[in-house]
C-alpha cells in the first residue's frame, strides 16, 4: 500500500486498473488487487477468525463509549474502538476451539489514570433493581468527589448492554440504584464501573464489579 498527495487532478477512488485508490482517515492511498488465496485457512487463522467475529458482536454494541474510554490510548492511525478490540481480544478469551466465550471479568471497557474508587461492588436485592456502591473517598492527589461515575451492565442471556445514563452519579454519592426491565427477571447482569474527571477529561480504567441475578 502507497500513500500519495493529491495531483493535478486530485485524489481518486475505486478500481485502475490493477490498483484501487481509496482514502481512510484523511489519507489518500492505493493499494494493490488482493489475490485469491487458493489455500484452505489454517487451523490459527480459523481461530482467530472466530474468536475476532465473537469480541465484535460482544463490543460492537458499545462503540461509541469505547472510542470514548479507549481515546487516551491512541497511537498512529488505529482508533480507540481499535484498540479496544485489540485489548479485550488478546486478554478476555477463555476456552479452547472450538468453546470459545468472553470471560466478562477481563474485559475492560475504558483505559486512564483517573484513580479508581477502593471497593466497588454490585448488589440485586430489590426486584427489577441494581444497586452499586463503591468507597467514594477520593483520592488527593488523582481524584475528586465530583468525578462523574458511569456503571455499565451486560445482560449475558440477552446480550445487551445498558447504563445509568439515565440517573447520573458523582464519586461522592457512593452508590446508586438502576431500574432494569421487567423482562431481566431471572438473568444474570454483569456490572463494570469507571469513573470520568469533569474538569480535565480523564478517565479512570474500568472495574469488574462482578455479576448479579435480577429478582
Amino acid at each position: 500500500m502507497a500513500e500519495f498527495n493529491n495531483g493535478a487532478n486530485g485524489s481518486f477512488s475505486g478500481k485502475v486498473g490493477s490498483v484501487v485508490g481509496s482514502n481512510w482517515r484523511e489519507i489518500n492511498y492505493i493499494r494493490g488487487i488482493a489475490k485469491r488465496s487458493k489455500k484452505d485457512p489454517s487451523q490459527g487463522q480459523i481461530e482467530q477468525q472466530m474468536k475476532f467475529a465473537m469480541m465484535v458482536a460482544f463490543l460492537g454494541q458499545v462503540k461509541d463509549l469505547l472510542n470514548l474510554g479507549f481515546a487516551g490510548g491512541k497511537t498512529g492511525r488505529a482508533t480507540a474502538y481499535n484498540l479496544a478490540v485489540q485489548y479485550n481480544l488478546t486478554n478476555a478469551i477463555a476456552g479452547v476451539y472450538p468453546e470459545f466465550s468472553i470471560d466478562y471479568s477481563k474485559v475492560l471497557l475504558s483505559k486512564g489514570t483517573l484513580n479508581l474508587p477502593g471497593a466497588a461492588t454490585l448488589t440485586a436485592d430489590t426486584a427489577g433493581q441494581v444497586s452499586a456502591s463503591w468507597d467514594p473517598t477520593p483520592n488527593e492527589f488523582n481524584g475528586s468527589v465530583s468525578d462523574k461515575v458511569t456503571v455499565i451492565l451486560y445482560n449475558s442471556i440477552k446480550k445487551l448492554f445498558m447504563s445509568n445514563s439515565l440517573s447520573p452519579a458523582l464519586r461522592g454519592d457512593g452508590t446508586i440504584d438502576i431500574e432494569v426491565p421487567a423482562t431481566y427477571a431471572g438473568d444474570t447482569l454483569h456490572g463494570y464501573i469507571f469513573l470520568t474527571s469533569p474538569e480535565k477529561g480523564r478517565l479512570s480504567n474500568s472495574y469488574y464489579m462482578g455479576e448479579v441475578t435480577v429478582l
